[in-house]
């Protein structure tokens, strides 16, 4: 054992602990105590020590750190976009805000200076600017850069990628009565278009933005524009899937901030963000609806009362009455507007019935039918390539054809039966001389002094006078049958000329 435990140690039950012994105790526990704090002082000096010098090593680190990453925290920023809301309706604008403060989220105080540029790209849709920023970019690009101003806020507008060539009236034009709140309805005409689950949900508004269409021309150059521009429209045909079904465009815009606008230096990027937008396409379902409704629907019968009274038994002049009246009908109608209106011209026409009835009913409107189709065809290709959109070329050229073809027809028909009448006077006439001939030259060789005749009469001059008073009175009779067979075969060709035809 130690000494301490020998000194004071080794005791027994009742055995008296003395005061010298718990002094000695104590002292010992004191020096013990002592001498290891002396120790864990000393250790833990030494200790603080090394910390010290780490810690001023790491200060200094830290402020070198500092010098470096405080002028990049300075230079970045925290950029980020936002939209009034997620999802709108084909003709309307989405403002979208640009909003940058530094990396902390605090708000910036910007110079003239030092205003940094965003540039904004889009996946669907075409830029416009708006009043009061700066930009660089205009109407019909993907792509556009803006200045934010003193507070670090810029914006920008996102419209439909179908709107190339548009005016910013037509656009606005088409905006307001997207936001219009009509008498009759609930909301506005956009909020009923989102809020509809199917294009069948929506037809309540159709008949107003029709309205809308037929009196404004720049909805109408709105929604023209979109279906010369339409994907599923490109072919010139109308898919029936377009009414049953929602067709949705989702637009992303990413956003990259840069220090200038100046291509001629390096523009790292500063900051980036993004934002999904969504358009809903009620066009399309739109121009299946108005351009092909149930028949049920067409006006028709006013229609059909206006033709009417055009027609009489004069094919060319019933023509051109008809076609001046149509190509009065779609005049300033719009892409969309004539294509309605030469389906419900067509329709009428097939149900046309004259006052009085005319034989070339059926060729007039095959006609006419004919050119309506063409002129349909080829509306989309002369608004799109000649600006042509009230010309009405390919109706006016076909139907003048189809006029002239049968006009020229008529005229063949006309020149034939002159020439068979010419030909069958001339049977009749050379028949005539011929009998004529026959008659005098009959005269000739019965009165003949030396003829056959004569010396027959002077040997049996009873019988063969009695013959001649025959054949005399049988002349006339034979002629006149002849003329009458000549006259009839006449009236039976005249009869088959006005049934007669030419293959077209």
């Amino acid at each position: 054992m130690g000494l301490l435990a020998d000194a004071i140690g080794n005791k027994v039950a009742g055995e008296l602990i003395q005061s010298q012994d718990w002094n000695q105790l104590v002292n010992a526990l004191d020096e013990l105590v002592e001498a290891s704090l002396i120790e864990r002082v000393t250790t833990l000096e030494t200790t603080i020590t090394s910390l010290g010098d780490q810690v001023t090593q790491l200060r200094t680190d830290v402020t070198a750190l500092q010098n470096v990453v405080n002028p990049l925290i300075a230079q970045y920023y925290r950029l980020s976009l936002s939209t009034e809301r997620v999802n709108y309706a084909l003709g309307e604008l989405a403002d979208i805000t640009v909003q940058l403060t530094d990396l902390q989220g605090n708000p910036l105080t910007l110079n003239a200076r030092n205003r940094p540029w965003v540039d904004l790209v889009a996946t669907w849709g075409q830029f416009r600017p708006v009043s009061g920023f700066t930009t660089r970019g205009g109407v019909g690009d993907r792509t556009i850069s803006v200045q934010v101003d003193g507070d670090g806020l810029a914006q920008v507008q996102l419209r439909s990628d179908y709107a190339e060539g548009l005016t910013d009236d037509d656009e606005n034009e088409m905006a307001v009565v997207l936001r219009s709140q009509p008498q009759g309805l609930t909301q506005p005409i956009a909020q009923m278009i989102l809020q509809a689950t199917t294009p069948q949900e929506a037809s309540p508004v159709y008949p107003l933005l029709r309205s809308q269409y037929q009196q404004s021309s720049q909805i109408q150059h709105y929604l023209d524009a979109h279906y010369l521009r339409h994907p599923a429209l490109s072919g010139g045909t109308i898919r029936p899937d377009l009414g049953s079904r929602w067709r949705t465009y989702r637009a992303t815009v990413m956003a990259f901030v840069k220090p200038d606008a100046d291509p001629t230096t390096p523009d790292p990027s500063l900051g980036v963000s993004s934002i999904q937008i969504d358009y809903r396409d009620w066009i399309g379902p739109w121009i299946v609806d108005f351009i092909q409704p149930p028949l049920e629907v067409l006006p028709l019968n006013p229609y059909i009362e206006r033709f009417n009274p055009m027609i009489d038994r004069d094919f060319r002049r019933s023509t051109e009455r008809l076609k001046d009246e149509i190509t009065t009908l779609v005049e300033n109608k719009g892409l969309l507007g004539k294509q309605r209106e030469y389906r419900i011209v067509d329709e009428a026409l097939r149900r046309v019935q004259p006052a009085t009835p005319v034989p070339f009913l059926n060729t007039l409107t095959e006609g006419l039918h004919n050119a309506i189709g063409i002129q349909q065809t080829l509306g989309r290709a002369e608004a799109k390539t000649l600006s042509l959109t009230t010309q009405e070329v390919g109706f006016k050229v076909f139907s003048e054809t189809a006029l002239q073809t049968e006009t020229n027809t008529a005229a063949l028909r006309t020149e034939l039966t002159e020439t068979v009448q010419t030909q069958v006077n001339q049977g009749i006439t050379q028949a005539r001389q011929t009998l004529q001939q026959e008659q005098q030259a009959f005269r000739t060789s019965i009165e003949a002094e030396n003829g056959v005749v004569q010396r027959a009469i002077r040997q049996q001059i009873s019988p063969l006078q009695d013959q001649v008073s025959v054949l005399r009175n049988l002349d006339p009779a034979v002629v006149n049958r002849q003329l009458q067979d000549v006259a009839a075969l006449k009236t039976q060709v005249e009869a088959i000329l006005p049934n007669l035809r030419l293959p077209r």
